[in-house]
């Protein structure tokens, strides 16, 4: 019974395990997403360099697509957070109506 109560708890660990890894992948594959859209939406800004944009997106995450230093994912992901977030701020900059916040 003893070996039965561990195989059980070993089974719920897995599961929460992967849980925790389907809701990362989860949060790459938006991040990804969101990454892809930004690069055709100033791709299309620029007069056309979208797929060139695009393309580079989709290179930058096949290079990292093996990572598994838990650490290195983190920061890759919070470089993704934080190029949407930027690119954001300038576009709200850019639609503000106060003429200071301009660029």
């Amino acid at each position: 019974r003893e070996k039965e109560g561990e195989k059980e708890r070993e089974k719920g660990k897995k599961k929460k395990n992967m849980a925790a890894a389907s809701s990362s992948v989860r949060t790459t594959m938006q991040i990804y997403r969101d990454l892809y859209r930004v690069a055709r939406h100033l791709g299309a800004k620029q007069g056309g360099n979208g797929p060139v944009l695009c393309n580079m997106v989709k290179e930058t995450f096949r290079k990292h697509m093996h990572e598994d230093d838990p650490e290195r994912i983190e920061e890759l992901r919070q470089d993704g957070i934080r190029l949407i977030t930027n690119y954001m701020g300038l576009e709200a900059m850019e639609k503000s109506p106060d003429p200071t916040t301009k660029l």
